[in-house]
């Protein structure tokens, strides 16, 4: 009995460092395999978590009151004269070379001038 056991030892140790190979292998794979399916994991919950926060940012409303574009844009068309055939006429401020703004500037400028001596001629 002692005999075989002294050959299984030299078995043993004949083919210990194939053996230590193999068990390093295993383990470093192991590892690996453990490694991957744990990044696979957080990145499916990082993406899950990403999705819902987009899908919320995505379910927000945002009211917009547009009534002073509107009212601004209504003046505008208002102040615009139209003959009949729809085509904007132009206004003989606009053939002395100024333009609609400085036309617009002055008109106010004058209107203001008469309120102010209107206002100061009842006094």
């Amino acid at each position: 009995m002692s005999q075989a056991k002294v050959d299984r030892y030299k078995a043993e140790k004949a083919n210990r460092k194939q053996a230590m190979r193999r068990q390093k292998l295993i383990r470093n794979l192991d590892v690996l395999i453990v490694t991957l399916i744990i990044a696979a994991l957080v990145g499916w919950i990082g993406y899950s978590i990403y999705q819902h926060k987009m899908a919320e940012q995505a379910t927000q409303k945002t009211d917009i009151n547009l009534d002073a574009i509107s009212s601004y844009n209504s003046d505008l068309n208002a102040d615009e004269e139209t003959d009949g055939t729809g085509k904007v006429t132009e206004s003989e401020d606009t053939d002395s070379g100024e333009t609609e703004s400085d036309a617009a500037e002055s008109d106010a400028s004058e209107s203001e001038k008469a309120d102010t001596e209107d206002s100061n001629s009842e006094e």
